[in-house]
């Protein structure tokens, strides 16, 4: 359960305010048999892939995990239709500065339909406004230019890159070295209030 929260999350964990075409809530135990039910993704761009936990004892371990962690949250997007289509997590990396770490994962299937630019705007609104945080960061990979191109229509900048083992299995017609790079990208509360005025 999502009771005991850092107060940064608490009762403002479900206020982040309706899309288009997407809404995001928080994730419920419930919902993580729908993410299980998701293809696996084996495109190039989401290199290493993180298939998400797909038995019961996984499932029940990765909701503890999220639960137990008071600076931390995790939301599901879900289509037009209320279909579960995609999931946000965020961790309070550091509560002093306000600081987070986003991750970002979705269906294989229904990525590259608009969905992740009509849902993160919501949540960024949610960080920056109901919760008055300062900086938002994620990593991406290089070869995932649609992701990039999105994080910067928004205003994320470069601000570094580190590289990612692949997996053996993975790493075909991908990297020689077994590495992957990824750009470390960050987005200030400023920037994104900047950008917002002008639409």
């Amino acid at each position: 359960m999502f009771a005991e929260r850092h107060p940064v999350f608490d009762w403002k964990a479900d206020q982040v305010r309706p899309g288009r075409r997407s809404t995001v809530l928080p994730v419920r135990r419930e919902d993580l048999k729908a993410m299980a039910q998701w293809p696996r993704n084996n495109d190039p761009r989401e290199v290493p892939f993180h298939d998400f936990p797909r038995d019961e004892a996984s499932m029940e371990a990765w909701f503890r995990a999220c639960a137990r962690n008071p600076l931390k949250q995790a939301w599901t997007v879900r289509d037009e239709h209320g279909a579960i289509i995609g999931r946000y997590g965020l961790v309070l990396v550091d509560a002093e500065r306000k600081e987070g770490l986003l991750s970002v994962r979705f269906r294989a299937d229904r990525t590259g339909q608009g969905y992740g630019q009509d849902s993160l705007p919501l949540l960024l609104d949610h960080w920056f406004d109901a919760l008055e945080m300062e900086t938002m960061a994620l990593d991406v990979s290089i070869l995932n230019d649609r992701a990039i191109h999105i994080y910067e229509k928004l205003g994320f900048r470069l601000v570094g890159y580190h590289w990612v083992a692949v997996p053996r299995e993975q790493a075909a017609g991908v990297s020689d070295s077994g590495y992957v790079r990824y750009l470390d990208m960050q987005l200030d509360r400023e920037e994104w209030l900047k950008r917002r005025q002008r639409g």
